[in-house]
Formats: structure tokens, C-alpha cells, sequence
């Protein structure tokens, strides 16, 4: 499928990839400061119903990046 390519594409893409970037280097310099579970996933009322490791963290991330591309 093409698309027109003009600037505000091109912009907001580098915007996503600007916070995207900035996602990661955030969950790499935090990791060691997170618990060893921490919640994944809220019900409607706002409790938590899933608890995970901390290293599925890195899941959601490769989610992210999988996405922009």
C-alpha cells in the first residue's frame, strides 16, 4: 500500500521512534531497581489479576519495537 509521504509522517514517525528509543534505555537503566514480580495486568475495578517476573518487561518492549516497524 503506498501513502503519501510528506513531512508530518516523517515527523511524527521520528517522534515515535524518539520515544520508543527512550522507553528502552529507561527499562535498561531501571531494571535492577525493579522487584522481582510486578504487576502486568489490571481488571476493570483497578486490581491487579497477573503477576510476572520482572524480566517479561523486556516482552512488552520487543512488543513496542515490533509495532513501529
Amino acid at each position: 500500500m503506498k501513502t503519501k509521504d510528506n513531512s508530518i509522517f516523517r515527523t511524527l514517525d521520528s517522534l515515535c521512534l524518539m520515544w520508543l528509543i527512550g522507553i528502552s534505555i529507561y527499562v535498561f537503566m531501571s531494571y535492577g531497581n525493579l522487584p522481582d514480580t510486578i504487576p502486568m495486568h489490571y481488571n476493570f475495578m483497578g486490581e491487579v489479576d497477573r503477576y510476572a517476573d520482572k524480566s517479561e518487561i523486556f516482552i512488552l518492549l520487543v512488543m513496542a519495537i515490533g509495532m513501529h516497524s
